[in-house]
């Protein structure tokens, strides 16, 4: 008996030696049963488009009785010298002022008459990644015998050209 309690007494020895061991080992090859944390890092570049669009105009014109009419020309473009926009712009032109019917405007682009309503244009469009450039003439006629007062007319017209940019771009 004394010889089995030996060998039980030896056996058990031995695994405790065997699992402090154990234990050692997995410490120093730095695994852990516990949790096992990762880290990641991402790096991103976000771009933002850039919108280019620039009216160019000439210096203000003046109607009399004298010169009935005259052509106030200006464009419309999507470059800066050599950047061009990313972006698709849409844009509409607005002549705004209390219009006398004496007055009549008549809006070209190149040779093509513009069709307005209520002095406002249909929505026009610069087309992103190709230069592109509108160019405007405003014909302002004064035909004195639609004035009905007595007075000649003092008035001011401008040109809005309101743009909105597009939803799609490519950078």
């Amino acid at each position: 008996m004394k010889k089995i309690e030996k060998n039980n007494k030896k056996i058990h020895k031995a695994k405790i030696i065997i699992s402090i061991a154990c234990i050692l080992m997995l410490f120093l090859t730095g695994y852990s049963i516990g949790k096992q944390a990762t880290k990641t890092t991402v790096l991103a570049e976000g771009k933002i488009a850039k919108p280019i669009f620039i009216v160019d105009n000439n210096p203000e014109i003046e109607i009399t009785a004298k010169q009935k009419e005259g052509y106030y020309y200006f464009k419309v473009r999507n470059y800066e010298l050599e950047e061009i926009s990313q972006v698709d712009m849409q844009y509409d032109i607005e002549i705004i002022g209390d219009i006398d019917e004496a007055i009549i405007c008549t809006l070209y682009r190149g040779e093509e008459q513009i069709p307005m309503q209520e002095n406002k244009t249909q929505t026009q469009k610069l087309t992103r990644n190709q230069k592109e450039e509108h160019s405007y003439c405003l014909k302002v006629e004064y035909d004195k015998e639609k004035n009905t007062s007595l007075s000649d007319i003092m008035q001011e017209l401008q040109i809005k050209v309101h743009a909105e940019q597009g939803k799609h771009w490519e950078g």
